[in-house]
């Protein structure tokens, strides 16, 4: 059984990885600004995403990576508790983002499944994002020659 711990102070762990580029997909969903985003805001994106891609990718199997590392836990105390009573219990997990960090990585898209579910995800939310591909990978159609 994992013990989560409080955070009392403002230090972020460093991570090692890349967090700029593409690790895993072919198309990703960078971040633009600096925002906190909780887990249950990227459980409920996540299950949009997957719900609405069932629909798009009829013939294939999409891949769908999430890479954020929760780092933040935050607290709440009752509204009827009077002060002094300590620091209250965790109810979310938390992760600052800082603007050019890959969300969301996908494979097996197409570049205009992945504008139609970004535009469907900005009506949704307040988080704004960019998509970003590979540079090998062909966005517009095909030149004949």
């Amino acid at each position: 059984m994992k013990i989560e711990r409080k955070t009392h102070n403002r230090y972020f762990p460093v991570h090692k990885t890349c967090t700029h580029l593409l690790q895993f997909g072919t198309i990703g969903f960078k971040n633009k600004n600096y925002q906190r985003i909780t887990q249950l805001e990227i459980n409920t994106i996540e299950w949009i995403i997957r719900k609405h891609l069932k629909k798009l990718v009829v013939k294939k199997k999409f891949k769908f990576w999430k890479l954020t590392n929760f780092n933040r836990t935050l607290t709440k105390l009752n509204l009827e508790s009077r002060m002094g009573k300590g620091k209250g219990s965790i109810f979310c997990k938390s992760s600052l983002v800082n603007p050019g960090t890959i969300l969301f990585e996908f494979d097996n898209l197409t570049i205009w499944q992945a504008r139609n579910l970004a535009a469907y995800l900005k009506k949704k939310f307040s988080i704004k994002f960019s998509i970003v591909s590979r540079p090998n990978f062909k966005i517009g159609r095909e030149t004949q020659r």
